[in-house]
């Protein structure tokens, strides 16, 4: 069941028109870097010049030593999903100038100050102070996101957001950043962690395609990110229809099993 949500929610993700990157890691081998390649920690940045920028070239570094050690449940190493994240950053902003660079930077490194041992101090002195700004406004996001999908699960038992919650939670979250470029890395982590959903227990993977639908598409179309914001949809939907029928599949399974262990 797992295979097939994890191909059936990527062929959505290749199919779709709007989709950032038509070409989905785990179904194409791995090979050998090639001269005219450019690959870091196994993931592919051919093309985009932005990752030949030094600051950048930094930034992957020095997250791939602070989340040395650390693998997402899809088994690949964490920085992958860093270096993701600037990846699709990359097709959104300028290839040059340093607020682009800045905004790929952070992506990078979106996650080191909530999940490694490095701190904002240290973002700072290495990265300067725009991209600690943004990394620090992305992480402020994570939190408050995280705080009320916990009071929603404690006080109502599920995970499902009212309309009038789902308006409350973009009013939030807009509220708290100066820069609509926190937004758009929150919504590139999202996005890769969408393309990567299948390996979410089912009851999860539902509730963060329902949150994405009803919070973070809505963040992108104000933003007027239309492929991230088409892509993200896609694989929402996938999500929610796929998992449904996985569901009647297996419950059929185990029906027809049943009733083979009764026949005599």
């Amino acid at each position: 069941a797992s295979t097939i949500a994890q191909l059936a929610v990527s062929a959505v993700a290749i199919a779709s028109g709007a989709c950032l990157s038509t070409k989905v890691d785990f179904l194409w081998p791995r090979i050998e870097q090639l001269p005219d390649t450019l690959v870091f920690e196994g993931v592919e940045v051919t093309g985009y010049q932005i990752f030949e920028d030094p600051k950048v070239q930094k930034a992957i570094a020095f997250a791939s030593t602070a989340h040395i050690g650390q693998f997402r449940r899809t088994g690949d190493p964490y920085v992958t999903h860093c270096i993701h994240t600037g990846k699709i950053l990359a097709a959104l902003v300028p290839s040059t100038g340093e607020r682009a660079i800045n905004t790929v930077v952070a992506g990078i490194l979106h996650d080191v100050i909530d999940d490694t041992a490095e701190n904002l101090k240290s973002v700072a002195e290495q990265f300067g102070d725009d991209v600690a700004s943004l990394v620090s406004g992305v992480s402020k996001l994570s939190y408050i996101n995280q705080l009320l999908r916990r009071h929603r699960q404690k006080n109502t038992g599920g995970s499902t957001l009212t309309s009038e919650e789902a308006n409350n939670l973009r009013a939030m979250l807009l509220g708290m950043v100066d820069d609509p470029r926190v937004v758009l890395i929150k919504l590139a982590d999202r996005l890769h962690n969408m393309r990567t959903i299948y390996a979410l227990p089912i009851p999860k993977a539902e509730a963060v395609a329902q949150e994405t639908l009803a919070v973070w598409c809505s963040l992108a179309s104000r933003l007027g990110v239309w492929a991230l914001k088409a892509e993200l949809e896609d694989l929402c939907f996938a999500v929610l229809q796929v998992f449904i029928l996985l569901s009647i599949w297996v419950a059929s399974e185990m029906l027809l099993l049943f009733i083979c262990n009764i026949t005599p």
